[in-house]
């Protein structure tokens, strides 16, 4: 069985009421598009924000960074400089050594050990920049004929500054014993 429903109501209510069910529906509607975009605007606005906020963090960190990274180039520019004024530094000591094989070699071909009966010699190294490198040489020499003719024969080694003899070299006629103190060239660094 089926039922059917009368409607007792006049045409014209109907139609009113029609419309009245048709405009509530679609105001309805309305609302509804209304709230998803007011939704919508909500969640945009909340998200573009979010982003500007995020984007303002990592822009101020990325700042940081670079910074960090300039600080850094820097200070590795300065170790990189300290370190080539060092390699330029080394190359001229290199460049401008002294020689010390060459010059006790000759020290040597002009002490001949028939004039000289013993010998030490010894090299010292200062960091002073007033004292200048210098050799001692103590020894006996059979006159003193001999120890000037050994002092001025070291005079003209090439790489000696000055050699030294104080006047107790002398006091000896025969045999006298010496103390030669030889300023060495210092070279340019």
């Amino acid at each position: 069985m089926s039922k059917e429903l009368i409607n007792l109501l006049p045409p014209q209510r109907r139609n009113i009421l029609r419309r009245k069910h048709f405009f509530g529906r679609i105001s309805r509607a309305l609302d509804n598009v209304l709230l998803g975009l007011l939704l919508m605007t909500f969640t945009g606005v909340l998200l573009a924000s979010t982003y500007y906020v995020l984007g303002m963090f990592n822009e101020s960190t990325m700042l940081d960074e670079k910074e960090e990274a300039v600080q850094a180039n820097k200070a590795l520019r300065t170790a990189v400089a300290e370190q080539r004024l060092l390699l330029e530094q080394a190359v001229k000591v290199g460049e401008n050594r002294l020689a010390w094989s060459d010059v006790i070699r000759e020290v040597i071909q002009a002490l001949p050990p028939a004039q000289v009966k013993e010998m030490n010699a010894q090299a010292e190294f200062s960091d002073d920049e007033i004292s200048s490198p210098r050799m001692t040489i103590v020894g006996r020499a059979p006159t003193r004929a001999a120890l000037a003719s050994i002092t001025s024969r070291l005079q003209a080694i090439p790489g000696i500054k000055e050699v030294k003899s104080p006047t107790s070299n002398i006091l000896d006629a025969v045999n006298p014993s010496f103390e030669l103190v030889i300023l060495l060239e210092d070279p340019k660094i």
